[in-house]
């Protein structure tokens, strides 16, 4: 039997720790949700609602308003999509930076991290000119490009590593070609690399 040492101890508990308190303030939200709306200003405020005051009126009135169901739609299919097109873009970008070398191959990985620097608020008055110029203001799909490109480095830094974490396969240099070096191009590239770099 494998033993555990006091440094994976407080490692655990450590993570532990973390992980209550970024889910702290989900819990918070879900206990303010079932407080009636009077009990949204008393002082001090309690983290969990009464029994006698738990009430589901907040939920009722919410899914009667039609907007409700528009809306959520609307972030459905936004999400949806910029998951889908970052995720691939990103395992592209990813693997290429992880596996190839190439000149000039820090320094892309560098300008992709180096985004991730940039606070969002001063992209909005950008984001918005360039929205303008394309006249995809006030348009759902207009979202997602923009949606696309401010996720694209955190998932290219997170998936690179991952992949870098993974075995290289190795296989007869006349199969990988350049073409086969593209993802999602092939049986072969797809079930070596995409498949095996399932969690």
């Amino acid at each position: 039997m494998k033993r555990i040492r006091y440094s994976e101890l407080l490692m655990y508990f450590a993570l532990s720790l973390g992980g209550l308190v970024s889910v702290l303030p989900m819990i918070y939200m879900l206990s303010t949700s079932l407080k009636p709306n009077g009990a949204l200003y008393e002082y001090p405020p309690h983290f969990f609602p009464d029994k006698s005051n738990i009430t589901i009126k907040n939920y009722i009135y919410i899914f009667q308003q039609q907007k409700f169901y528009i809306n959520f739609i609307n972030s459905l299919v936004v999400s949806l999509l910029t998951v889908v097109l970052a995720a691939a873009i990103s395992t592209a970008l990813a693997f290429c930076i992880a596996r190839f070398r190439f000149p000039g191959r820090r320094m892309l990985f560098g300008l992709v991290v180096a985004t991730m620097i940039i606070p969002g608020t001063a992209l909005i008055v950008p984001q918005f000119e360039l929205a303008t110029f394309l006249h995809i203001t006030n348009e759902l799909w207009g979202l997602i490009p923009f949606y696309v490109a401010w996720v694209i480095p955190f998932s290219t830094f997170m998936i690179k590593g991952f992949i870098e974490g993974i075995r290289a396969i190795s296989t007869k240099p006349s199969i990988w070609t350049a073409a086969t070096y593209l993802p999602f191009s092939g049986r072969l590239p797809y079930r070596c690399r995409v498949r095996r770099s399932r969690p």
